[in-house]
């Protein structure tokens, strides 16, 4: 041997553990701005189910019952108990997203149903409320 110790110096290792900080830091924040985006579109997807049984509910009158079904997993748009619109209800919420509470919305002939609030959840801090007035307006 030459007498060389081959190695790293302190200032190379604190170089490198402050840039895999910064590589940490821009990764979790780019994981957490898209579980937000799939939290709020899936909200937007839940009023939009909403107001869609609210505005069937005006079309039919009294000759049926229009009802918006909430599960932990699922929601769905319902006429006498049958699935209207089966090309996008029932509408299953992205893995990990659940819907709380788990309740069934029935809507009447001038679109107003029970006053209620949703929440939906991604397990991991990220949520979202819906809240739903009695004269079914939803937002």
């Amino acid at each position: 041997m030459n007498g060389k110790v081959r190695g790293f110096t302190f200032t190379e290792l604190a170089v490198v553990i402050v840039v895999l900080g910064i590589v940490a830091a821009v990764a979790s924040a780019r994981f957490s701005s898209t579980a937000l985006a799939e939290v709020q579109a899936t909200r937007d997807n839940i009023v939009a189910g909403l107001f869609y049984t609210q505005q069937i509910a005006i079309a039919r009158g009294n000759s049926s019952t229009v009802q918006f079904v909430a599960s932990g997993n699922s929601v769905s748009v319902e006429e006498d108990g049958a699935t209207l619109d089966a090309s996008n209800y029932p509408l299953t919420l992205p893995s990990g997203i659940t819907l709380t509470p788990s309740t069934t919305l029935v809507f009447d002939k001038l679109g107003r149903t029970t006053a209620t609030t949703f929440t939906l959840s991604d397990g991991f801090g990220t949520s979202a409320t819906i809240t739903v007035e009695a004269t079914g307006y939803a937002h």
